[in-house]
């Protein structure tokens, strides 16, 4: 295992563990390095592996894309932004250009382009680009996709194909119609055998309150606001949260452990101690259930909003932007240095 700098998407430069080689690409489409004697099965225990998420379906041409950057890419199908609705998060395995899979049952050579913001595989050329001629993967590190459903700390989603004319991915939904394709007609996934990629939930209605300026979940209606008894979804947006992402793994672009207290139903960063919590009887202190883990963006990505920065007297995350809303710890809340930016829709 070595230490090494390698740019990802539009995250900089950034130090990650990386596997040693396994010599050359597999030769075949999608047949991996599979003739090792070592185990390097993904774990959450595996300091080998670091993970990026914000990958997402697009509805539209059904293909893979990075949603973790302000612009939404270039789609086939309306010659626009992609979609994320209805969308997983993907969390794939990277590594950096010369890196192989010495992992049994994996394929390198996936590479993001930053012009269309999908991903392609990069071992038969540079395919074709919605946004005009080729994917330019000149700036991604090398990704890393299961071909089969493997153990994770992750559930997995099969029938991930990969198109032989454009050489981007897209899912097959048993419907027949592969989404269309930046090369013309739709993807022909023919002579593709079946990826398994790491998915997480994406859940939303999560709501802002306009009284006491904290995120909380839309769908549990609790005497929680210390401004009004209950909170308030006047004037939000429909926020979405990333859960299920596990917190004992490396990552690039989140920031997981965020909970939801199941008393005052804010969501809150558990800290030293477990923060001044907003409901108006019982203990004081907030409450979570066991699972999920939500996970904060730390920096600006597509269809977001910045603004957002934790109470470090409450814990809960609220939203900083014009006066500074009430704190039932006392006083008004007071702000974290670190600017969270949450989807909506």
């Amino acid at each position: 295992m070595i230490l090494k700098r390698i740019i990802l998407p539009f995250f900089g430069s950034i130090t990650v563990f990386l596997l040693a080689s396994c010599g050359d690409l597999a030769k075949e489409t999608v047949v991996g390095c599979t003739d090792h004697e070592h185990d390097h099965s993904i774990s959450a225990t595996n300091p080998s592996v670091s993970y990026q998420g914000q990958w997402r379906w697009c509805k539209n041409c059904k293909g893979l894309w990075f949603s973790g950057h302000t612009s939404g890419g270039k789609c086939p199908y309306n010659n626009s932004n992609h979609s994320f609705e209805n969308s997983y998060q993907y969390i794939l395995e990277f590594g950096s250009p010369g890196h192989s899979c010495e992992i049994p049952g994996r394929q390198c050579g996936w590479r993001f382009c930053n012009k269309c913001k999908g991903l392609f595989y990069s071992a038969y050329g540079n395919g074709v680009c919605k946004a005009g001629g080729s994917h330019d993967g000149s700036s991604s590190g090398e990704y890393v996709l299961p071909l089969s459903s493997q153990s994770t700390p992750y559930s997995t989603q099969g029938n991930w194909k990969w198109c032989n004319k454009c050489q981007g991915l897209v899912h097959v939904d048993g419907s027949g119609i592969y989404g269309l394709c930046p090369a013309g007609g739709n993807h022909d996934v023919s002579s593709s055998g079946s990826y398994h990629l790491f998915n997480a939930e994406t859940r939303n209605g999560f709501r802002y309150c306009k009284n006491c300026k904290v995120l909380w979940d839309g769908s549990f209606s609790r005497n929680a606001c210390p401004v009004t008894g209950f909170h308030s979804q006047e004037g939000s947006g429909n926020y979405l949260l990333d859960a299920g992402v596990k917190t004992n793994l490396l990552y690039t672009d989140m920031q997981p452990g965020w909970k939801m207290c199941y008393k005052c139903s804010n969501i809150i960063k558990p800290g030293t101690s477990p923060g001044e919590c907003c409901v108006i009887s019982g203990s004081d202190q907030h409450e979570f259930y066991s699972d999920p883990d939500y996970a904060l963006r730390t920096s600006e990505m597509y269809r977001a909003q910045g603004g957002w920065k934790q109470c470090i007297k409450c814990n809960a995350i609220v939203y900083a932007g014009g006066t500074a809303g009430p704190c039932k710890a006392g006083g008004n809340h007071t702000y974290g240095s670190t600017e969270y930016y949450l989807r909506y829709q």
